[in-house]
């Protein structure tokens, strides 16, 4: 099977040879796009050859049509990238200079790489591709502390990859290269506005309601036969609120009460649904396939949707998926802890003070770090020191970056998961989608990003606004019960404790049966053990983990530690799943570089 892809070469001497496959190529420039859903389209003005990647919006349209006419009435190539609203890669290119210009939108939600291999600039959406061209140049090498860097946070900060020599396109960013340039010049054509307030109270709940109408509206402009990835949750049930009724589909290993929620507030919104089995066995035979979407620098295990293609396909051309908005309006990763009564945790939060050292607050609290395991215990004792002080200077590189914003406090700690939104762990869901169906998030729109920035942290705190906006969208929706909790989701988290609370009395006291938050058992995506203990094929791999040579040429973990960590997990002395699905992604990215047991490790 072809894995998708999209792939670069860029000689100044113009020495490349013949790439008939290619959507262009002129011996100076070639540009490929394997399998990608949308596929890359090719236009030309005055000359200049315009290749568009992904979804960009302009005009308010999702249409190539639309894009042109902006790039026509742009002043320069920034001018024309501010301009764009959505999802996109942009490839800019002058046959006659030989000048290329390649721009990415405010997420980098296309996942794009670039280095350089004996004078030829290299790009591709999967670092394994780069990772091969590296190697066949002897240049590959491996940076033990990116690795650590991924182990410890479960993403890669700024634009590093495994390889120094790799570099990620950073989010708003305009590339520049050519014949009197061959190094790769890079300005950043827009920057979040940390000085503009949100609006407040019911004229907030407005902002965002017409924010997600309008969001909707766009990615849905080209009138494809679009699909709805439905939860039991809020973020997808969003989406539906604020568009036409489409088909909805929701995945779990059973039909269980998220795909019971799912089935009413489908029903709610006039809209078809359907359940589809997850397969329990998903990523035995799509583990290689998941760490070359995610190129070893994002778990495999996101990649949810391998694997549904014939189950997808003739339901919709064109998926729509929540991502994001619980980031943005939810404040799912504010510093924050749930309230405690009588020593039980209510719904509801209060945000955690930072204090002045933020970097340690957010290596040691960030909700998405490796939680579950000490990521410092199965690296070499001789290194620890080394890889804390590594990992804190990364960190305090993107604090400085927010601050030069104008960017303090609650602000900065969210800017270190919205810079390079991309890399976040959960992106991986739509690059799964992308092999074989287009896939849009609406969250990535310009509108709504620009509003989550400038909204307070008590109004993100536990998404009442948002919960108000899809409720004045459509209050049937907002009636249907929140799959997190089997309450009304229209109910605020406040009110949800209290109700839960009230509910636990009337149990006490009648024998009555108070609805409970459900368990992994009733949610779309089993628990990070059960998956991997349903897979004995994965379990294999694991064992082999300790005595990996890919993992011993790192020169990072200590084999004593890894065995330690395995065998707990083993004997059910503590779940080490999500730790030991880390190490195998790392492990099969190294397998999928040629000679990987021979590369050079960077201190």
């Amino acid at each position: 099977m072809t894995r998708p892809s999209l792939r670069l070469r860029y000689d100044p001497k113009g020495a490349l040879p013949p790439a008939p496959e290619a959507v262009f190529a002129d011996g100076r420039l070639g540009l490929w796009g394997e399998t990608l859903h949308p596929p890359l389209r090719r236009h030309e003005r005055d000359g200049r050859q315009i290749v568009l990647a992904g979804d960009p919006i302009a005009a308010d349209r999702r249409d190539d049509a639309a894009v042109l006419a902006a790039y026509d009435g742009a002043a320069d190539d920034a001018a024309f990238l501010r301009g764009l609203n959505g999802s996109f890669l942009v490839f800019l290119y002058d046959p006659a200079s030989g000048e290329l210009v390649i721009g990415n939108d405010r997420f980098a939600s296309l996942a794009f790489y670039y280095t350089d291999v004996a004078g030829r600039f290299e790009a591709s959406s999967s670092t394994l591709r780069l990772a091969r061209a590296r190697r066949a140049a002897g240049l590959a090498k491996l940076d033990r502390e990116a690795v650590f860097e991924f182990l410890a946070l479960r993403r890669l900060l700024g634009e590093k990859s495994f390889d120094p020599g790799v570099r990620y396109l950073r989010s708003a960013a305009l590339l520049r290269v050519g014949p009197g340039a061959p190094e790769p010049q890079i300005e950043t054509y827009w920057q979040p506005d940390y000085a503009k307030p949100a609006p407040s109270g019911t004229a907030l709940v407005a902002a965002l309601a017409d924010g997600l109408h309008r969001a909707v509206a766009m990615h849905r402009s080209d009138r494809q036969r679009f699909g709805l990835l439905l939860s039991g949750g809020l973020d997808s049930r969003a989406l539906l609120a604020a568009g036409r009724p489409m088909p909805c589909v929701t995945t779990a290993l059973s039909r269980n009460n998220e795909v019971a929620v799912a089935a009413e507030v489908a029903a709610a919104a006039g809209a078809t649904h359907a359940f589809l089995e997850r397969p329990a066995k998903l990523h035995e035979e799509t583990l290689a396939e998941a760490v070359f979407l995610t190129g070893g620098m994002q778990v495999y295990t996101e990649c949810q949707f391998l694997g549904y293609e014939q189950a997808l396909a003739p339901i919709a051309d064109c998926w729509l998926i929540g991502l994001g908005l619980d980031i943005f309006f939810g404040g799912l990763y504010l510093p924050k802890e749930p309230v405690s009564y009588f020593g039980r945790p209510a719904l509801h939060h209060r945000l955690l003070p930072l204090g002045d050292d933020l970097a340690g607050a957010y290596i040691g609290g960030v909700k998405y770090r490796l939680r579950s395991a000490d990521p410092f215990a199965v690296v070499r004792p001789a290194l620890r020191e080394t890889l804390m002080d590594s990992l804190r200077a990364s960190v305090e590189a993107i604090l400085a970056r927010g601050r030069a914003l104008g960017a303090s406090g609650t602000d900065l700690w969210e800017y270190m998961h919205l810079h390079n939104l991309s890399r976040h762990y959960s992106f991986p869901m739509m690059a799964s989608i992308r092999r074989f169906a287009a896939c849009r998030a609406p969250a990535l729109e310009n509108g709504l990003f620009d509003l989550a920035i400038a909204m307070t942290p008590e109004q993100k705190l536990d998404g009442t606004p948002y919960q108000q906006a899809i409720a004045r969208l459509a209050p049937a929706l907002m009636q249907v019960r929140n799959a997190n909790t089997n309450l009304p989701a229209g109910l605020s988290l406040r009110r949800q404790t209290a109700q839960k609370a009230l509910a636990m009395l009337r149990n006490r006291l009648f024998g009555s049966a108070y609805p409970q938050s459900p368990g992994w058992r009733e949610r779309s995506w089993p628990s990070p053990k059960a998956a991997l203990e349903a897979q004995p094929r994965l379990i294999e791999l694991a064992r082999a983990l300790p005595r990996s040579e890919r993992l011993a040429s790192l020169e990072l973990f200590e084999p004593a530690a890894l065995e330690q960590a395995l065998q707990d997990h083993l004997a059910g002395r503590r779940d080490q799943a999500i730790l030991l699905n880390l190490l195998l992604t790392i492990d099969t990215a190294l397998a999928d570089r040629p000679g990987a047991a021979g590369l050079q490790a960077t201190a």
